[in-house]
């Protein structure tokens, strides 16, 4: 797993201060400083996933996830847990802990140096599969923070347009 691979380096080269990120390559990310000095500043032992977004194309597959426009696109949002119950965070904005795995899920993620360097990321070779890093976070207990979704803060704040989500409903009629 190459987020591994890179944990090995980091151990050797990176500081506890750093802020490691990832994000799969089918995603563009928007982050607005304000949420950057949220990831930068927390002294809490926490990890920072942005919402997900697709592109919805005609009206197809929205299956009750909520319809959100970003940069003027009608999209949807996935992995929503409509029932969460974790704690809240506040700093410049306020976070809901995931207390649910696939909502939890972002393909992106931005942690402490120190909390990356103490993850365990082994994964059996056999059980590797895309989405491995962002399970492995979810599992390890710290608490997952996602945007908490209400009127007072824009979610184009902390948000990644899942490019292969669009193309996916696009290829269902083709």
């Amino acid at each position: 797993m190459t987020v591994r691979d890179f944990q090995l380096w980091f151990s050797a080269h990176g500081s506890d201060d750093d802020i490691v990120a990832f994000n799969e390559d089918d995603q563009i990310l928007y982050l607005a400083d304000s949420v950057k000095e949220d990831i930068h500043h927390t002294t809490e032992r926490v990890i920072f996933p942005p919402r997900r977004w697709s592109r919805q194309f005609l009206y197809l597959r929205r299956k009750g996830r909520p319809v959100f426009y970003l940069c003027g696109h009608r999209g949807v949002l996935d992995n929503i847990d409509k029932k969460a119950t974790g704690a809240e965070f506040r700093f410049n904005h306020k976070y809901l802990a995931q207390s649910n795995k696939n909502a939890a899920y972002a393909a992106c993620w931005f942690m402490k140096g120190s909390i990356f360097r103490t993850l365990d990321l082994t994964v059996p070779a056999e059980k590797v599969e895309l989405e491995s890093a962002s399970y492995v976070v979810y599992e390890s207990g710290i608490p997952i923070l996602k945007l908490l979704i209400d009127d007072r803060q824009p979610l184009s704040s902390f948000i990644v347009d899942h490019l292969s989500g669009y193309d996916y409903n696009r290829r269902l009629i083709k």
